[in-house]
């Protein structure tokens, strides 16, 4: 098989895996939901500031894992702290 197209299917299959799990998880998506009503944020910041954490957890991961050869634990934690200091 053409590596290009093996590369496309693993990509797809990541991609959909990692949309599925945060759907059927609520706790990856309420704190950002209720922390924008807090703030009266816009539909526009709340999606920013999730997207930037959530490209921020696999960025820590891979660096953890990569350091210290391990799982990395506690970056919904650092994103929520980090969040909740945003005006």
């Amino acid at each position: 098989m053409n590596p290009m197209i093996e590369s496309n299917i693993l990509l797809l299959t990541a991609a959909s895996i990692g949309f599925v799990h945060t759907i059927i998880g609520p706790d990856h998506y309420l704190p950002f939901i209720m922390i924008s009503r807090a703030r009266s944020w816009s539909f526009q910041k709340t999606i920013f500031i999730t997207l930037l954490c959530g490209m921020g957890r696999p960025a820590r991961q891979s660096c953890s894992r990569h350091k210290e050869g391990g799982q990395a634990g506690g970056e919904v934690l650092v994103c929520v702290s980090f969040v909740i200091n945003i005006n």
